[in-house]
């Protein structure tokens, strides 16, 4: 009993003490030092902590053990990887095997590395029905007496983020009545430091023929969902004998700052490229108060293009697919037969030039995709080209909205809203009314595996790529005259938790994609809009949304 009553307070002085529990309660008394198996328990609190480490982590198992009252269990649930918030120290799941509901709350407690206690709370009180239940954000809506160690600085407390180290996560379930420990579960949590944004296109050593070039980048990762980074974008002329990583330190050519989505267009009002000559670009990350928010001090790698007038994109074939001669369509623009982007070396094989049976339509001004600015009256309608612009290069592209960008694990379920357009309702050439063949259907494709293909192989779950299949609209059904519509679709699994993957989204009327076999974004449509996206993941918290790298 003496060595149980030991054990129980070294495991007390480890979970509640603050400051490498130096000022944990003496031993004396607890642990006699004629007891051969606690020979070397000290008699001082100031070696609390070597006590701990001497005796090991069965202790505190053997201690954990026997704080679980019967028929009552605690599991603190695994957060996202690389990142801790205190939401997340109450994603427990509380197992509750008596017959009737129970009143608890929650002692939340945290220690870090050699720092020990470096956080400590009480929640409110919520039920545990019979059974059990995982408690939720919901169940949670109010934190007493938090307390941060002065330690972690003010920006943990802020951003209700923890910085990097390795952690000891600790929630204890308590009856709200009278306070009795029914159960207690502990988990290791390893938080690294936020990497630097990621340049995606024009990918380095590009050769760009457009003269107002789009710029894509992936957000630095992983980051807390409360911060939420701007950034500043800085475009350099690389002179004769120097290197871009040096001249991205110079006087920029160009540069932009505030700017809250990973994407950029070049300004046709900005100073003009110079043909022949080479460029570099860099981003960086910081917060609300410019402070950078992930390692590098928040700045991305160098890329470099080389900028050749021509008018065209900056890739592809830039002459029409066979059997397309002299024809102009509305094309997508995912990369076909370039660098994916997904920093893992891979093609992308997207079907988006003639010359591979890219998916496109002939008519693209009567339905399309995009969410107006300012009134139905004011939605850009797209244009036709003789080829697909290579790579992210269409003019316009904003009619896509991801429901919830950040996801704890795969096969996490979520939906799109997309902005439907018609040109008018009472089209007699395109009428609607409600029949199979005058409905708008709307497939969406992801590249969940990153392979670089829109097809199911090497899935690790039932999150299909063609994860949207001909979901039908019916225009016929929208408000008197109305134009536009905000279309959300069934739910899915996505099949990546990070990162970001190629997306496309195909707009068409009277025309189902795919067959039998499935779809992997090729056929010719009459009419309607592809949109291809890079679509970054995992980024902010769930229910937020996110602009697409385009």
């Amino acid at each position: 009993m003496i060595i149980e009553k030991c054990k129980l307070k070294i495991e007390n002085c480890k979970l509640r003490d603050q400051k490498t529990f130096r000022n944990c309660e003496s031993f004396h008394g607890a642990c006699p030092e004629r007891d051969s198996s606690v020979a070397t328990l000290p008699q001082n609190d100031t070696l609390c902590g070597p006590l701990f480490q001497t005796l090991g982590i069965l202790l505190l198992s053997v201690s954990l053990a026997s704080a679980q009252a019967a028929g009552w269990n605690c599991v603190v649930n695994q957060p996202p990887p690389n990142q801790l918030n205190v939401e997340n120290l109450w994603w427990v799941t509380i197992t509750n095997r008596e017959q009737a509901p129970v009143e608890v709350y929650l002692y939340l407690d945290l220690a870090k590395d050699a720092m020990g206690q470096v956080f400590h709370s009480k929640t409110n009180s919520f039920t545990v029905p019979p059974g059990g239940k995982r408690v939720s954000s919901s169940d949670v809506t109010n934190l007493k007496d938090a307390n941060y160690d002065s330690g972690l600085g003010t920006q943990a407390q802020m951003s209700k983020s923890f910085p990097p180290g390795m952690y000891t996560m600790c929630a204890e379930v308590h009856r709200a009545q009278d306070e009795v420990l029914l159960a207690r579960g502990c988990r290791e949590q390893r938080v690294s430091g936020a990497q630097p944004p990621r340049l995606l296109l024009p990918v380095n050593g590009a050769r760009v023929e457009n003269e107002t070039p789009s710029f894509s980048w992936a957000s630095p990762n992983p980051l807390p969902p409360s911060v939420r980074p701007s950034y500043r974008f800085k475009l350099c002329e690389v002179l004769p004998g120097m290197e871009p990583a040096s001249a991205i330190s110079g006087s920029p050519y160009y540069s932009a700052d505030g700017l809250a989505a990973t994407q950029l267009a070049y300004s046709l009002s900005a100073k003009s490229l110079t043909p022949d000559r080479t460029y570099c670009w860099q981003v960086q990350a910081v917060d609300e108060r410019g402070t950078p928010v992930s390692a590098n001090e928040g700045k991305s790698e160098v890329f470099a293009f080389a900028y050749k007038a021509g008018g065209g994109g900056a890739g592809g074939t830039g002459k029409p697919g066979k059997g397309q001669e002299g024809g102009k369509y509305e094309f997508g623009d995912a990369p076909d037969g370039t660098d994916a982007g997904y920093g893992n070396k891979v093609t992308g094989r997207f079907p988006t030039l003639p010359a591979h049976n890219g998916v496109r339509h002939k008519d693209p001004t009567r339905e399309w995709l995009g969410f107006p600015q300012g009134g139905a009256e004011n939605a850009p309608v797209p244009s036709v080209e003789p080829e697909s612009k290579q790579v992210d290069l269409d003019d316009r592209e904003e009619g896509l909205r991801i429901a919830s960008l950040w996801f704890p694990e795969p096969c996490i379920e979520t939906h799109l809203h997309a902005g439907v357009n018609v040109a008018k309702r009472n089209d007699p050439l395109h009428p609607y009314d409600g029949s199979d063949a005058h409905l708008l259907y709307l497939n969406v494709l992801a590249d969940w595996n990153k392979d670089g293909v829109w097809s199911d192989a090497g899935m690790t779950c039932v999150a299909t790529e063609w994860c949207v299949r001909n979901f039908s609209i019916d225009v016929s059904k929208w408000p008197g005259g109305t134009t536009f519509q905000e279309v959300e679709t069934p739910k899915f699994k996505i099949g990546s938790p990070a990162g970001f993957v190629w997306m496309r989204v195909t707009l068409t009327y009277g025309q189902k994609a795919g067959g039998p076999k499935g779809w992997d974004g090729t056929g010719e449509f009459e009419s309607g809009e592809t949109e291809d996206y890079g679509y970054g993941l995992a980024r902010g918290a769930a229910g937020s949304t996110q602009g697409p790298h385009r």
